[in-house]
């Protein structure tokens, strides 16, 4: 069987022309609690605009960027926690970049805006993250190295630690190219 995750469809090969469509649950289908955690379906972008030099780290590079998080909140369970919680102002789940809090402060991330079409938030923020370099591999003349990037999406919970507001990442698996540009 070959997985179609784009439309929720699976090829079966063995059958007569090989392209009949059979159905298969959604993850909509599953259960989106769990004990005191509650699961909201999350579709985050990255639009890459350029990399470019550290100033404060020999051969260190920069990744500029940014961020479309769109919160599918169905249920109202997004937007009820957040009003719980003081420190947060955002309709939005935090980042975290190379095991480090993303924020104002530090200068990772900056907050552009919101918007909301029916159950739908959409955050837009500017990115400028420190790349980790390493050496792929290194031979007489040439040295390959990879910058990579860790990006978390974080767990809200409410000031009463009641509900714990888990981000349940969905990727496009059929374009990949279209998670990053």
């Amino acid at each position: 069987m070959v997985a179609d995750n784009t439309y929720g469809l699976l090829d079966d090969p063995d059958s007569r022309s090989g392209h009949h469509p059979i159905e298969r649950r959604m993850s909509s289908e599953f259960p989106m609690e769990d004990g005191d955690d509650t699961y909201i379906r999350v579709n985050n972008f990255v639009l890459l605009k350029h990399v470019k030099d550290d100033p404060d780290i020999e051969k260190g590079l920069h990744l500029v960027a940014t961020f479309i998080q769109y919160i599918n909140d169905e249920d109202n369970n997004f937007k009820k926690a957040v009003k719980e919680i003081e420190s947060h102002k955002e309709l939005m789940f935090r980042y975290r970049i190379n095991d480090e809090d993303a924020n104002q402060e530090n200068g990772m991330v900056h907050f552009r805006k919101t918007e909301q079409k029916g159950a739908v938030i959409k955050s837009t923020l500017s990115v400028n993250a420190p790349l980790e370099i390493t050496c792929h591999q290194e031979f007489f003349l040439f040295i390959i190295k990879k910058a990579s990037l860790e990006v978390e999406l974080c767990t809200l919970t409410t000031n009463k630690n009641e509900t714990k507001l888990r981000p349940s990442l969905c990727l496009n698996m059929r374009q990949k190219s279209g998670n990053i540009s």
